[in-house]
């Protein structure tokens, strides 16, 4: 296949061809793909469930009690520059 634009005329049809080689193939990947995804639907779901539970054990590996102040305690408040008025 010879190397042209689409706008020239001594392309001969050759993209378009390879335009409808490319559709035919991505339309036959997308039934495949979606026939398995209905098949192993229940598959994929335990395992989005798994990657969840996961995400969120990770997660509260690095959360911290947060600490209880009373009345009288004091504390040591850093505000952001913007509050410098």
């Amino acid at each position: 296949m010879d190397y042209f634009t689409t706008d020239h005329h001594e392309t001969v049809g050759q993209v378009e061809r390879g335009n409808s080689f490319i559709e035919q193939y991505l339309r036959y990947t997308n039934l495949k793909i979606a026939r398995n995804i209905s098949e192993n639907f229940n598959h994929i779901k335990d395992t989005m469930i798994r990657s969840k539970e996961l995400y969120k054990n990770v997660a509260d590996k690095k959360r911290m009690q947060a600490s209880v102040f009373k009345e009288g305690d004091l504390v040591w408040i850093q505000l952001p520059p913007s509050f410098n008025t």
